[in-house]
């Protein structure tokens, strides 16, 4: 691509978005996929679908990265050598961003019987016994074995998976309860009510009444991750919004916060879901 066109590129996750000079001459913006051409390329080994769309209304090109392979969506008229350069420009980030899906993509087809607490993977053992007690913890880590053991009676193995889903959102809520006033000791924020949900991508919220909600499936992440997601929605007690002063009182308790927003980013919704799918081992 011709570079002198180019005036700065926006990454998040699994996308650029290279933005260009040209002008948007239609103002309703009307997008259209004009024409679409399909191929594949070997990168790190494997084969990568390539799929290229030129639209008609869009005045920005984008490289798209998924496990489904490369989506790169261009303006109507960019030239073929200016294509031909968005793949030699960028080679470098579609090669490592592939590989680390590759390598995701084989983690979740080899965890059979596994799932994460506390951000750890542990195979999942059921012990059946005779009788539990009801405050009884069903629950242990055999950190040794890398195992948590679930504990059943015999007439309970056909919904182990809902008595481990249950006991779990007891221990993140038990967690997440705790770490609540211990984090907020940094910033003495008043707030209500704090509800636990079982949420599988909205990890937490502030509410405009100072209520703050949290999915117990952080229990599954690292605790470093666990706290950021408290410490930003504490934050939003002080700061309804996402600016730089938000991002300010967030960081004066975790100046190493945007690791841990990467973390949640890139794994924290496979950890949070696996536990939906994964089977136990014979």
């Amino acid at each position: 691509m011709n570079k002198k066109n180019v005036t700065k590129e926006k990454k998040t996750r699994n996308v650029i978005i290279i933005k260009t000079n040209r002008k948007k001459r239609n103002p309703t913006r009307t997008y259209e996929t004009v024409s679409s051409n399909h191929y594949e390329m070997t990168v790190a080994g494997e084969a990568m679908h390539v799929t290229i769309e030129r639209r008609k209304g869009i005045v920005n090109s984008s490289l798209r990265l998924s496990t489904k392979g490369l989506l790169v969506r261009v303006p109507l008229d960019l030239t073929e050598k200016e294509v031909q350069d968005l793949f030699k420009n960028y080679k470098d980030w579609i090669q490592s961003k592939w590989q680390d899906l590759l390598e995701k993509k084989k983690r979740q087809k080899n965890n059979k019987g596994m799932i994460y607490y506390r951000g750890k993977p542990y195979q999942i053992k059921v012990l059946i016994e005779d009788t539990i007690e009801d405050k009884k913890e069903r629950i242990h880590i055999d950190e040794e074995a890398q195992q948590l053991h679930l504990q059943l009676q015999s007439t309970e193995k056909s919904q182990w998976r809902e008595i481990l889903k249950e006991e779990l959102r007891k221990k993140g809520k038990e967690a997440i309860l705790q770490r609540i006033p211990e984090l907020n000791k940094g910033y003495d924020y008043d707030y209500n009510k704090v509800t636990i949900k079982d949420q599988k991508t909205r990890w937490g919220s502030c509410s405009g009444r100072k209520n703050l909600n949290f999915s117990w499936r952080l229990i599954l992440m690292p605790p470093t991750v666990m706290d950021y997601v408290i410490v930003h929605e504490l934050c939003h007690l002080g700061e309804m919004n996402h600016s730089p002063m938000f991002w300010y009182r967030v960081s004066v308790m975790m100046p190493q916060y945007e690791r841990y927003r990467q973390i949640l980013r890139e794994e924290g919704t496979y950890m949070a879901r696996i536990i939906d799918e994964v089977e136990l081992l014979e």
